[in-house]
This record gives C-alpha cells, structure tokens and sequence, in this order.
C-alpha cells in the first residue's frame, strides 16, 4: 500500500478502508427504481454512501459514491439517468460499470498508470428477491459449506434475506443465565 505524508492511502486501495467491517446485507432498493440503463440512484449502506444503477448491458451495479482519487462524492443527487459518472474535483470520469473511463492529462500527470486499477469500489455481494436488491461488502467465502451470496451476482442466493428472516423469527430460543 502507497501512503502519503499523512499515512493516508493514495494507491488503487483508497476508497475501500473500513468497508469490509460492514458484514451484513443490506437493502439498497428495487429494481423498479431503475428501469433503464444509465438509470441511477444513490443511496447509503450503513453508513457509506452508494450508487445503484444500471449498466449499459442492463446489469444492476452498486458501487461506493467516492472517486477512487481522493474520495470526493462522484453523484451528488437522488436519482436520475446518465451516461457516466464524473468527479467534481479533477474530472476523473468513471462508467456505469465502474470502470475509470477518463483521466484529464493522464499522460503529463499521472504517467503509467493503469486505469484497471483505479475503477470504482463495487459490492462484494448483490442479491436480487422479488425485485428487491440486496448489498453485502463481505466477499463471499469460498468452499462446501460456504454461505452468503450466489456464485454470479445476478442469480438468487441459496436463501433469500426474507426467508432468513422468516427461519429467525420461527426459531424458539432459550437463555440460562447464572445468577
């Protein structure tokens, strides 16, 4: 990891600290919210602030509302349609899937850089049920007994969070405390 004179991240990790603390799934919206490519909405995960949005293929996408340069908020409104998402600070111009698109004077200030390595901080796990649209940072864990999201991020889990919910909630549970 590259840090600077403050010991802050400047590498392509910037943008991902305390993130994968956040363990849980969690709800960021419906389907229904955006319909059409290029449609957007921003919302939080927690406490960290998100884009859901549609791809150019049609894809459902959630990535962290923060230019992976210096953390800058990319989208400042509720929703809308774009094409791509800029950064108000140095114009860094990523796509709807999160890709870094464009760098002014790329060449001149930033020679070598490769733009794969500075694309948007995505979710680790998506899960659609019931047009609901569920997020986790977690990476999923691998292996037979490996729980959590689907294999391909567009697929339903094994569980959905209101059938997990639902098994919870039916559990009878007992506490023996020692007194």
């Amino acid at each position: 990891m590259t840090v600077d004179t403050c010991n802050r991240p400047t590498g392509p990790e910037r943008g991902a600290s305390g993130l994968s603390a956040a363990r849980a799934w969690r709800f960021v919206g419906h389907e229904s919210r955006i319909p059409a490519p290029g449609d957007f909405v921003t919302t939080r995960m927690g406490r960290a602030p998100v884009i859901l949005c549609r791809d150019r293929a049609g894809r459902i996408r959630v990535f962290l509302n923060a230019c992976r340069h210096r953390e800058v908020t990319l989208c400042r409104v509720d929703a809308g349609n774009a094409t791509a998402f800029a950064c108000p600070h140095h114009g860094w111009r990523f796509g709807l899937d999160g890709s870094l698109e464009g760098v002014p004077r790329q060449d001149a200030l930033y020679p070598g850089m490769d733009r794969a390595d500075w694309s948007l901080v995505e979710v680790a796990g998506l899960a659609l049920d019931r047009g609901a649209i569920w997020a986790t940072w977690d990476p999923p864990r691998t292996g037979p007994a490996r729980t959590g999201p689907a294999r391909d991020r567009n697929e339903l889990p094994a569980k959905t969070p209101a059938e997990i919910q639902a098994q919870i909630q039916g559990r009878k549970s007992t506490v023996c405390f020692k007194g």
